[in-house]
């Protein structure tokens, strides 16, 4: 990439135009942090600061002024990293949704890439589904719902953003994080991508498959996918599966799963805390979105829009 081109994208003050926000804020600064800042707040990357490690990275907790905080210190000396830590950057500072992670700031400084974000104490949707009543409390399928609308309250944002659409390519509970009143915000942006808005936003992908096992859509295996929103409808039926069955996605659930869509028997996959929680009809609205999420064609899969209004519904029929 040429030297002008890094420097464009690692501008992270952009129009307000751009970032389609509806406020006389014409434009955003992000604060950016030295290393020493970093370190004193994670008293040098202790691990009793780790909240945990993904692909890119290592997460950890700290305190800035006074404020919590949580940093991604991006794995050192890829420059295919570097790339996704500068399109991060310019993506999340184009965002402003209540279902979205806020990106506070970053470190560019040395060989340190360090992006800074709002902190989510009560952790992800991964931790409440598999952690443990133990560690994390039950929730409740009105909390599940709830839950689950607000994030796909994010990924209608995402889809439609004015003037680009993102498409996340990594939807799984893992990166649906909670803020303490268990508001969810869609994190985890290094694998996505943006698309121009056109007569369509699918386009033939030469690029290597993005995103996690188990929760890829059939055709992202495909010679010459063509890479949609359609994907992240299908990793968004996964997850809305794992929230019912609280089994991850990886133990050939969607296999297990589908004949017993089609039957309407589910519920035999549901751990029983959760089945006696949930009205038959709330279930059997939820089962079917389910199902449409999760078509083998994604032309026959619902636009995430739809897929909002499907859970309110779901909703409804739970606490009616």
């Amino acid at each position: 990439m040429q030297g002008e081109e890094i420097r464009r994208l690692k501008e992270v003050s952009t129009s307000c135009e751009e970032r389609n926000m509806a406020s006389d804020e014409c434009f955003k600064k992000l604060i950016v942090f030295s290393l020493d800042e970093i370190k004193m707040a994670t008293f040098g990357f202790a691990f009793g600061n780790l909240l945990g490690e993904g692909v890119f990275g290592k997460v950890y907790h700290g305190n800035i002024s006074g404020r919590e905080v949580a940093m991604k210190r991006i794995h050192k000396n890829e420059e295919q990293l570097y790339l996704r830590f500068l399109k991060e950057i310019k993506l999340l500072s184009a965002c402003d949704h209540v279902n979205i992670i806020s990106l506070v700031g970053y470190c560019d400084e040395g060989d340190e890439r360090i992006l800074v974000y709002e902190y989510m104490p009560n952790g992800s949707l991964d931790d409440y589904l598999y952690k443990g009543k133990d560690i994390t409390p039950r929730l409740t399928m009105e909390q599940r719902l709830k839950i689950c609308i607000g994030a796909a309250n994010g990924l209608s944002y995402l889809h439609s953003h004015t003037h680009f659409i993102i498409i996340h390519r990594d939807v799984k509970p893992y990166n649906i994080l909670l803020d303490r009143n268990l508001v969810p915000k869609i994190s985890g942006f290094m694998s996505s991508s943006t698309h121009g808005i056109g007569p369509t936003i699918s386009h033939k992908s030469n690029h290597r498959i993005e995103g996690t096992e188990g929760y890829l859509a059939p055709e992202c295996f495909e010679l010459n996918y063509k890479l949609s929103q359609t994907a992240d409808v299908y990793a968004f039926g996964v997850t809305l599966l794992e929230v019912l069955c609280e089994r991850p996605p990886w133990k050939r659930l969607v296999l297990l799963a589908l004949p017993l869509l089609m039957k309407g028997e589910l519920e035999s996959l549901t751990p029983k805390h959760v089945k006696a929680n949930i009205s038959p009809e709330c279930l059997r609205e939820y089962e079917n979105l389910i199902r449409s999420c999760l078509e083998k064609d994604p032309n026959e899969r619902p636009v995430i829009g739809e897929v909002v209004e499907r859970l309110e519904l779901a909703l409804r029929l739970q606490i009616q």
